[in-house]
């Protein structure tokens, strides 16, 4: 029996048969290349939406403040600036609605957004039982939650 000819009772030959299965293929990685793009879009529009809202509240909280006083322009802008740098002052901060707060947690959303783009591909290619790439991926985790953890302790 050549190649071309059908196999078994589905009246497929084995180039169809193999046609399907890359079709298949074919189609599972673009659904986890679509939610990969999502977790990505979603986290930068999050991102932005909050970083907005902060700004609002920011100008809404000191009307004319920031449009009418240099110094405080130049305030924003030093290292002694009043914006919350630990997670405890931030969740603080959003609790009594401070745009400062609100602006650095959408900076935080946009930090974690790549970060959970990589555990997001850790699962896809665990569903797929890939043991090449999820050993691989899951290390790549790791070192990014690690470097953010060394880089807070050291200041």
């Amino acid at each position: 029996m050549s190649e071309n000819e059908v196999v078994g009772t589905s009246g497929l030959s084995r180039d169809d048969a193999r046609s399907i299965s890359l079709k298949k293929q074919l189609e599972k990685i673009r659904r986890a290349e679509s939610l990969i793009s999502g977790v990505l879009r979603i986290g930068v529009l999050l991102s932005l939406s909050i970083v907005v809202i902060g700004i609002v509240v920011s100008f809404a909280r000191k009307p004319g403040v920031y449009l009418h006083s240099n110094a405080a322009n130049k305030a924003l802008l030093t290292s002694s600036s009043n914006y919350p740098h630990s997670l405890s002052a931030v969740l603080s901060g959003l609790a009594h609605f401070q745009g400062d707060a609100i602006i650095v947690f959408g900076l935080i959303i946009l930090l974690a957004t790549p970060i959970l783009r990589v555990l997001v591909s850790a699962v896809i290619f665990a569903f797929e039982k890939d043991r090449y790439f999820v050993p691989i991926t899951v290390f790549v985790f790791l070192v990014l939650v690690t470097s953010f953890l060394l880089g807070k302790a050291g200041g």
